[in-house]
């Protein structure tokens, strides 16, 4: 259940923040990036940094950073 929470709070930070993984991590409540990439791709399929990559939207990312706007 511990684990379930710290993975939760760490989807969000990953999703949200810019912070790297290893911060994240931290953040999270695991005291090594080692056990969270295990735990973290045990509880999704994928690793910290393939979720992050999944999770982001490149229309949204180039609709802000003024590729479509004229």
């Amino acid at each position: 259940l511990m684990n379930e929470c710290r993975i939760h709070d760490a989807k969000k930070a990953l999703r949200e923040s810019k912070d790297p993984v290893t911060v994240v991590s931290f953040d999270s409540g695991f005291s090594s990036i080692t056990s969270f990439n295990r735990v973290f791709k045990e509880a999704t399929g994928l690793s910290p940094s393939e979720y992050r990559r999944s999770t982001k939207n490149p229309a949204a990312e180039d609709e802000k950073n003024g590729k479509y706007l004229n």
